[in-house]
């Protein structure tokens, strides 16, 4: 009695080596040959070059079924659907990223805590906008005030004015951008 399997063979300079891995699943050997030649284990093998050094590919071969398991050792991984999920350890950095408590950081957790810090940013953002725009502000009417005060003396006015055209338009744009930009964002949501 024979069975069908699927050998990984690895080539250096086109001329086979000898080194020969076997798998139960196409898939498998699929997955094992793009890992070696990208040398890579990553999800996006396909994209990266090969090495310049070996190559491997998949070959399909019959083996009697007795030598399965005894004199051919298969490679698959052996739960390959039932990967268990890291569990943190005491006291980690990322149990603040465990929502729920169970000792798990799921993907899931990991995405809402990014959108909470890039809410808390925005936040941050906006609020030293609004305190720049707020500043500005009143740096303008506290310096439109200014010549009205008694203390100032008249010799002091020109120079005063000749400041004040800079002055106001420079905290003016600061004020307009800050609205302005403040009413597209609204209007955009």
């Amino acid at each position: 009695m024979t069975m069908m399997v699927f050998v990984l063979i690895v080539l250096e300079r086109g001329q086979p080596t000898g080194q020969e891995f076997y798998f139960q699943e196409l898939t498998s050997c699929l997955e094992y040959s793009n890992a070696l030649n990208a040398q890579s284990v990553g999800k996006i093998n396909e994209l990266l070059s090969n090495n310049r050094f070996f190559s491997t590919y998949c070959a399909i071969r019959e083996i009697p079924q007795s030598d399965a398991g005894t004199k051919i050792f298969f490679r698959d991984p052996k739960n390959r659907m039932t990967m268990s999920p890291k569990k943190l350890e005491p006291k980690s950095r990322y149990a603040q990223y465990d929502l729920d408590g169970d000792g798990v950081v799921s993907d899931e957790e990991l995405q809402r805590n990014q959108e909470l810090v890039e809410i808390e940013l925005r936040e941050e953002k906006a609020d030293s906008q609004r305190r720049m725009a707020w500043v500005s502000l009143s740096s303008m009417v506290v310096f439109a005030l200014l010549p009205l005060l008694p203390f100032i003396p008249e010799s002091r006015l020109s120079t005063l004015a000749s400041l004040s055209d800079m002055l106001f338009l420079s905290q003016a744009s600061i004020v307009g951008l800050y609205f302005g930009a403040t009413a597209y964002m609204a209007r955009g949501r």
